[in-house]
């Protein structure tokens, strides 16, 4: 993410999946009053919660890259499965492919 160039495409994409998520979780009253609390809490408006997903509209490949370069630092990685049945080769493979694709 620090160094990809992401296409229009994959912006688009990417906004349509996060909004997506983003309102299937308010599906219950719980989450979505939830929600509420947090964007009053933070924000002190509640006007923002239902800005939020045309907001995504704005965001840019450029911003991505910018945001993970200051964040993504000394990024881990953990996995959770039966040791008896892991193969390190796996993850030798994964962060190979990780390095591979610039990240």
């Amino acid at each position: 993410m620090k160094t990809k160039k992401f296409t229009d495409e994959e912006m688009e994409e990417f906004t349509k999946v996060f909004a997506t998520n983003y309102y299937l979780t308010q599906e219950t009253h719980s989450s979505f009053a939830s929600a509420l609390g947090r964007y009053q809490s933070y924000f002190g408006d509640l006007d923002r919660m239902y800005d939020f997903p045309l907001r995504l509209d704005t965001v840019t490949g450029a911003d991505i890259q910018r945001l993970a370069k200051v964040y993504l630092k000394n990024f881990r990685l953990a996995v959770i499965y039966d040791r008896s049945k892991f193969e390190d080769a796996w993850a030798t493979k994964f962060v190979e492919k990780f390095i591979e694709k610039g990240h």
